[in-house]
């Protein structure tokens, strides 16, 4: 990805809070791009240009992770700290706001407001890769996002799927997160699009509690039991089957270590769950392949049914010769 088509990407993010879904089809495909944090190999995860060059680059769903704000506001941030991806160490003003929690010291989404949160910038939280676009980016809101899609389906009419995750949902308790989520969701007209919406966790009972109120799809995340025992997931699919739709589940649980099928998906659709798999870089390609193509096409092989992806072009170039 030159450094020209991310800029061209940039000059776009212009957009409107307000207007219609497009009235396109979803797009038809037995094989999901999804982009993990937007375009986040490319640009700061979690931001609205890395999103906006996800869906430039074809991506079908842009995948985000939601925390909650003091204030009770749902923001785009995979950790429930803040200094591994924006520039809150450089903040004098909020350098007593540092905290420990479970033996570490940061400091956390939930003593914010939003207002807070807006005065920081993204920066590059992956080791090795472009920092050139540190400290010109805001942390997102959830609406935001909603509205970005918005916008570029009413430019390009193509349809782009979001795919929240209810990031550790119990340290969010007092905001009662699932709620914001639905309520939030419910206000954009999207309570009932089970065509344009995953919502995924790794905390079963709250996917079991959402269960009882929502239609939308649910995806569980699941994990190895064990680094020594890649091929055994954290949970058993027969006890979350009842109550979700599909599995997300770590590439090690489905390929093992050898990069061979380990059955994982065949078990799943026993129970009737499609199975997504995380996350595939092209820097951090599963040991077993020589390259990200050859790892994106065992997966295929096996039965997967989406991925997703950190460099959502090379996934989709690769789907586009099949």
């Amino acid at each position: 990805m030159n450094r020209i088509a991310i800029m061209q990407s940039l000059l776009l993010l212009v957009f409107v809070a307000d207007g219609a879904w497009a009235d396109t089809q979803y797009p038809a495909s037995d094989f999901l791009i999804i982009a993990h944090r937007g375009a986040s190999g490319y640009l700061p995860e979690h931001t609205l240009a890395a999103y906006r060059l996800a869906m430039e680059q074809g991506a079908d769903f842009i995948e985000l992770d939601l925390v909650v704000t003091k204030d009770s506001q749902l923001v785009c941030l995979h950790d429930i700290s803040l200094s591994r991806t924006t520039d809150i160490s450089r903040h004098k003003g909020f350098s007593t706001r540092r905290r420990e929690l479970e033996g570490r010291l940061d400091w956390f989404v939930s003593d914010f407001k939003l207002a807070e949160l807006k005065q920081l910038r993204t920066r590059q939280g992956h080791a090795g890769r472009n920092t050139e676009y540190d400290g010109l980016y805001e942390i997102p809101t959830f609406q935001e996002v909603i509205d970005l899609v918005r916008t570029f389906e009413r430019e390009t009419g193509r349809e782009v799927g979001i795919y929240p995750e209810l990031k550790a949902p119990r340290f969010f308790d007092e905001h009662n997160f699932p709620q914001l989520l639905l309520d939030e969701l419910a206000a954009n007209n999207l309570a009932k699009e089970k065509d344009r919406i995953f919502i995924q966790s790794f905390d079963h009972q709250v996917l079991r509690e959402l269960r009882r109120q929502t239609g939308l799809p649910l995806v569980m995340l699941l994990r190895p039991s064990s680094w020594q025992n890649p091929g055994t997931p954290n949970v058993e699919l027969g006890d979350v089957a009842p109550f979700v739709d599909a599995v997300g589940a770590s590439k090690y649980l489905i390929l093992g270590r050898s990069g061979m099928d380990s059955g994982f998906v065949g078990e799943a659709e026993s129970f009737g769950l499609v199975v997504h798999a995380w996350t595939v870089r092209n820097d951090q390609v599963h040991p077993a392949f020589e390259d990200v193509h050859d790892e994106i096409s065992a997966l295929k092989a096996v039965g997967v049914r989406g991925i997703f992806v950190d460099f959502p072009d090379t996934a989709v170039g690769l789907r586009d010769t099949w």
